[in-house]
């Protein structure tokens, strides 16, 4: 069975691992960071050094590469933001705590680990992909790559119901983080 999965999320949630490890099951892995270097599909920087890319650039060239594949992974987390010719989509989603810990380790400014905690907070991700997508579905990234490679597989095999966008909520969460300050 040939595949075009869509994989994405905030930063930190794991789409890179998860990624290399759907290599190793045989999926071309396409980075979509990698095509914004390589076209040069950037205009500037933001606040935070982060470049800002040109979506619908990058949605036309990932298209165009993607005409040409069968089996492959669209890793990165601008994925949610476009309209990509993917058989499905995987929106990794990582509990609020660990995700911080991770974007910490990473170095992550305060207003900019409290925006992508806020998108992780607010289903950011899983509601842009509903929006340009047909098949969305989630897997929670707090832990075990290994599993999470197994219940992609049982997605991608068709035994995934389960996963379909909407069972990860971390309403619990927000409420403390929005009421309590954290």
């Amino acid at each position: 069975m040939f595949m075009r999965i869509a994989l994405t999320g905030v930063p930190g949630t794991g789409k890179t691992a998860i990624a290399d490890a759907l290599a190793a099951k045989g999926f071309e892995v396409i980075c979509l960071n990698e095509i914004v270097d390589k076209k040069k599909l950037w205009s500037g920087k933001d606040g935070f050094g982060s470049r800002i890319v040109n979506l619908r650039k990058l949605e036309h060239e990932t298209n165009k590469l993607l005409s040409k594949k069968r089996n492959c992974v669209v890793e990165g987390h601008l994925a949610c933001e476009m309209k990509l010719k993917c058989d499905l989509v995987i929106v990794c989603r990582t509990k609020p705590h660990v995700l911080e810990s991770r974007l910490r380790k990473r170095g992550y400014p305060e207003k900019k680990l409290n925006e992508n905690l806020m998108c992780e907070l607010l289903d950011y991700c899983t509601i842009k992909s509903l929006g340009n997508y047909r098949k969305v579905y989630e897997v929670e990234t707090s832990k075990n790559v290994k599993k999470n490679i197994e219940e992609i597989m049982r997605i991608v095999k068709g035994k995934g119901e389960k996963f379909k966008a909407g069972w990860v909520r971390w309403g619990k969460e927000l409420r403390k983080t929005v009421l309590e300050g954290g």
